[in-house]
């Protein structure tokens, strides 16, 4: 059986123009916001449920640790200690054809871990966290482009 599934193996992220090299793990979590309304006219005292705003999330990196590299965490730092809002670029796998998929939008980084490590013989990580500022925008392989994230993580809510 084959698949179409694309490999995390490939991941590249980049913040304000700057490569963040060997991302180890993402995870992260866009939301939508949603209101409850209750009223004396409600169906069966049941309460209901207005979409609202969309909260592309807080998506979080895990990267590996190399101290005096300008491009990994003295970069991160720096745009940590700054504060200001910067285009993050997330370039998936390249799929056997076609060509990588991209989700971008604007964030500020909202934490950055000190350099970590679980034994003496183990590789110093580290993780930096985003907080996403508007709509992401997403690429696919094929070239188009849409104001949303691919379909496989993307959780959809009724409204009545």
């Amino acid at each position: 059986m084959t698949t179409s599934a694309l490999k995390a193996w490939g991941l590249s992220l980049k913040f304000d123009g700057v490569t963040i090299g060997e991302i180890t793990s993402l995870s992260g979590t866009r939301n939508r916001s949603m209101i409850d309304v209750f009223s004396c006219d409600s169906a069966d005292e049941a309460v209901e449920r207005l979409t609202s705003g969309l909260d592309e999330g807080t998506p979080t990196f895990g990267f590996v640790y190399q101290p005096g590299n300008a491009q990994n965490y003295n970069t991160l730092n720096d745009k940590y200690l700054q504060g200001k809002k910067g285009t993050l670029l997330i370039t998936l796998a390249t799929p056997t054809t076609g060509s990588a998929p991209t989700l971008s939008v604007t964030a500020v980084i909202s934490s950055l871990s000190y350099p970590q490590f679980g034994s003496a013989r183990e590789v110093l990580m580290g993780e930096v966290g985003f907080q996403t500022s508007g709509k992401v925008t997403y690429k696919d392989s094929g070239g188009g482009t849409a104001s949303a994230s691919p379909s496989a993580s993307v959780s959809s809510s009724a409204s009545t």
